[in-house]
């Protein structure tokens, strides 16, 4: 759910810009007020490592999955007729 007065946290690095959708502003607003500075930044580096380790895990098993299967040779490609698409299906 979007909502239009969300807050991001803007993540600036090598890879460039990441946005991450926190919260909705009226409930995320007066959680953030409650903290310092110090504490703020603490927080949303932890919701910031915790995405970020959650994306790499989930990478890291769709690869695993489809290298086992691409070994095993179990990865099927058929070209759908009268479309230029191919479908791909990973036999079990």
């Amino acid at each position: 759910m979007t909502w239009y007065s969300s807050w991001y946290l803007l993540v600036r690095h090598g890879g460039g810009d990441e946005r991450i959708e926190l919260f909705h502003r009226k409930v995320l607003g007066p959680v953030l007020d409650t903290l310092d500075s110090t504490a703020r930044y603490w927080m949303l580096h932890a919701i910031y490592s915790a995405h970020s380790d959650g994306g790499k895990k989930a990478r890291d098993k769709e690869s695993h999955y489809w290298r086992t299967a691409a070994a095993e040779k179990r990865i099927k490609v058929r070209k759908i007729r009268g479309r230029d698409a191919m479908r791909v299906e990973v036999s079990a």
